[in-house]
């Protein structure tokens, strides 16, 4: 029992769920279909992810429980454990009471609402150990690998299966000038965001390392990135690579990797048709988008979220915004937020309403200060500083996305804010 409930023990379960969550998609698919669960095993099928999740917060609490009676520690809330939980719970009732559909709130609940339980397993790890987060990101970062190496296999090797699968899977083809890469995923945003991730961590590594096998990871994302067209991640990922570069200023190892990417491009502009249109397109479909010219998808989707936010400023309730309003109404339905797919605080604000958004804000903003107050004394946690460049892309990137309506995206990203604040408070205790 007390190798079960070690601290090895439990980074090794986290690190299963990641495993499981990317397989889940297509484990769902292969035993119950694309359609909603009908029957007991459907049902268990398509609630296993929560069931795990489950299963980690009862081994965290065991854990905490052994560590209590061995070393006696006591477990206390901070001020910004507080705000969480404040952020969750209004969050929650205004869902439910605006909603007014108990159905629904279940399924807003369990997509946006429930990952936010990892932020206690990074949080309550204890005792707390900046090595072992390192390992787990490394573990991380070997995965996400992985499904890089399997989206290039089945992108380059077998175009026409994959188009299969992308269709079996229930998704759609999706091109801009050139198929969008999504490996096992079947959708090229969340594959892009954990490709991004994977490069940002590589190139961390070459800095603070310069070991080969890390260049040989950053070439292998870099490919990824530009075959899953995706602006958003894109885009965060070069901001975190100027912002890394910056810090760290190991200027002849930046350059090595601008080189790669840039060789990587130019190899490929003169080797796949039409692969050369895609850096112009991305540019100017994403000033056009900040522009919100016309005729621009994403540019459309703000105005008429933002014309829903205005109709009602104390939002619709859960599964009336985003995802969940286009899964289950139709574009002329009454009473709810269609086109709020495309931007995190849109989507929250049409959902529980101006005060959701601003508990969001406050939630962010309490954890920005935290961290950036340590940061200041401490410049030299060079893995705080990288976590702490995550959570800010992160939200930058929900400008565009609502990456917390992508539940494993979502575990990592509160699993990350609980492990910032672990960080903090484990050195001033």
């Amino acid at each position: 029992m007390n190798r079960l409930l070690s601290n090895r023990a439990l980074l090794k379960s986290l690190f299963a769920f990641f495993i499981f969550g990317s397989l889940f998609p297509t484990l769902r698919v292969w035993l119950i279909g694309t359609e909603s669960a009908n029957g007991a095993f459907q049902l268990f099928v398509s609630v296993l992810p929560e069931l795990f999740s489950i299963l980690l917060l009862l081994l965290l609490a065991a854990h905490l429980i052994k560590q209590k009676k061995s070393e006696g520690i006591k477990i206390s809330f901070s001020a910004f454990d507080w705000i969480l939980v404040s952020f969750f719970i209004l969050n929650i009732l205004l869902g439910f009471i605006m909603g007014a559909d108990l159905e629904l709130g279940l399924y807003a609940f369990r997509l946006t609402y429930l990952p936010v339980a990892f932020y206690f397993i990074g949080r309550y790890f204890y005792p707390f150990n900046k090595n072992s987060v390192n390992e787990f990101l490394h573990w991380i970062l070997y995965w996400i690998v992985a499904l890089a190496v399997i989206g290039i296999v089945l992108y380059f090797g077998f175009p026409t299966k994959t188009a299969e699968l992308i269709r079996w899977s229930g998704g759609r083809l999706m091109a801009y000038n050139i198929p969008r890469m999504t490996s096992i995923f079947w959708t090229p945003v969340l594959f892009a965001s954990f490709v991004s991730l994977g490069t940002l961590f590589s190139y961390y590594n070459i800095l603070l390392k310069n070991e080969i096998k890390y260049y040989i990871f950053f070439t292998i994302f870099c490919t990824c990135l530009f075959f899953c067209v995706s602006r958003g991640p894109l885009f965060t990922f070069l901001l975190g690579f100027l912002t890394l570069s910056i810090i760290f200023r190991h200027w002849k190892r930046f350059l090595i990797c601008v080189l790669i990417a840039t060789s990587l491009y130019l190899f490929y502009t003169f080797t796949i048709d039409s692969f050369d249109k895609i850096l112009g397109w991305i540019f100017s479909s994403t000033i056009d988008t900040m522009m919100v010219k016309k005729g621009i998808t994403r540019a459309e989707l703000f105005t008429k979220t933002v014309h829903d936010l205005q109709t009602n400023p104390f939002g619709y309730g859960f599964g009336k915004a985003g995802v969940l309003a286009t899964r289950f109404f139709t574009e002329d339905t009454p009473g709810i937020s269609f086109y709020s797919t495309d931007c995190w605080y849109l989507k929250i604000a049409c959902e529980t309403g101006i005060l959701g958004f601003i508990s969001y804000m406050i939630l962010i903003i309490a954890h920005g200060w935290n961290v950036a107050k340590y940061l200041r004394k401490n410049k030299k946690e060079s893995l705080l500083i990288f976590i702490f460049i995550l959570f800010i892309l992160f939200n930058i990137e929900n400008i565009v996305h609502n990456l917390p309506d992508y539940p494993l995206l979502a575990n990592f990203y509160w699993l990350l804010m609980g492990v910032g604040q672990n960080y903090i408070r484990s050195n001033r205790d």
